[in-house]
């Protein structure tokens, strides 16, 4: 049992609740607890590079953190295909992935699209006439 002063806690404010410094939640960056980490104090975040998102954590009763809000990866959507490409070969949408392209009959070149942090796909090569 929790003791105040060598004695029982009789009352909430007798004890201080503190849930300690918390992990940052997943694909998160710039966790700050201004106010402490104590009992119905908040810490706040935001996102990394290529996600969207963030939200606040807050020190419960029971010691734990309770989240509210999360880091979701920027998706770029499906590619479209550069002038006299053909359609992008590709596996995923997110912030990151890298998709292939070829050349219709008549063009050379290929090339690559990357998912940038932006949610825009970001062209690299090109088909051009021999």
């Amino acid at each position: 049992a929790d003791r105040c002063g060598g004695a029982p806690c009789a009352a909430m404010d007798c004890c201080v609740v503190d849930c300690g410094y918390p992990g940052n939640p997943a694909d998160s960056s710039a966790l700050s607890c201004e106010r402490g980490t104590t009992l119905g104090q908040q810490c706040t975040f935001g996102c990394r590079v290529g996600y969207r998102g963030g939200g606040t954590l807050t020190c419960t009763a029971s010691r734990t953190w309770n989240v509210n809000g999360s880091c979701r990866a920027v998706d770029c959507g499906v590619p479209v295909a550069p002038p006299n490409a053909t359609s992008p070969r590709y596996w995923a949408t997110t912030y990151g992935s890298v998709c292939t392209f070829g050349c219709v009959e008549g063009f050379v070149g290929g090339g690559s699209l990357y998912c940038s942090s932006i949610g825009q796909w970001s062209p690299s090569g090109s088909c051009v006439d021999p």
